[in-house]
């Protein structure tokens, strides 16, 4: 009966390729930290604001899954989150802020 050993630990060995993803996920999804410069600023008491609109598909329920969030891990406040996560992105992409430029008082 090889082929049902094989079978089997075929099987075993993709179980502990998707617990390997899941746990490096977790990992990568928990280790979120906004780059040094950026938390500094959304630290920062009377930073000038902006609103920021954009259209996202509603299917993804952005806003309902940050309150959850902001729930469950208290309130960073979701401007900030959502900047920090921008920040990252743009900065990854090669786009960093010029922060010099952008002195608060």
């Amino acid at each position: 009966m090889p082929s049902k050993h094989a079978a089997l630990a075929r099987k075993a060995q993709q179980l502990a390729d998707a617990l390997t993803a899941l746990e490096a996920q977790g990992e990568a999804a928990s280790s979120f930290a906004p780059h040094p410069d950026t938390d500094a600023l959304l630290n920062r008491r009377g930073v000038t604001r902006e609103q920021l609109n954009y259209a996202v598909p509603e299917t993804l329920d952005l806003k309902n899954r940050l309150n959850a969030y902001n729930l469950d891990n208290g309130s960073p406040g979701q401007g900030n989150i959502v900047a920090a996560v921008l920040d990252a992105f743009l900065r990854a992409e090669g786009y960093p802020p010029d922060l010099d430029t952008a002195k608060t008082p």
